[in-house]
């Protein structure tokens, strides 16, 4: 899933894919509130610090030669266990 925010709008961009065959494409666009286009900032940006935060470690881990984490284990590790520590507090207060 794809979110593009412009303006007023965002559009939301969902494709299907099965066998590296892309089957369907979704696209949406939404016109949210200035409350909602808010919380949707505060969402994108808890988004990207847990995917910032990610990607390094596996860049990390890339880099010392060891193998990848699974998704369950950089989920687990990067949002489960990071909502419990105080530098990342806020990701557990939500929005």
């Amino acid at each position: 899933m794809l979110c593009l925010p412009f303006l007023n709008s965002i559009v939301v961009v969902a494709d299907q894919w099965y066998n590296d065959t892309m089957k369907s494409r979704y696209q949406y666009r939404i016109y949210p509130t200035t409350e909602q286009q808010t919380k949707l900032a505060k969402l994108f940006g808890c988004c990207r610090v847990v995917w910032n935060d990610a990607l390094a470690h596996c860049i990390e881990l890339y880099k010392a030669g060891e193998k990848k984490l699974s998704n369950s284990q950089l989920q687990k590790r990067f949002i489960t266990q990071a909502k419990k520590t105080v530098e990342r507090e806020w990701l557990r207060i939500g929005l």
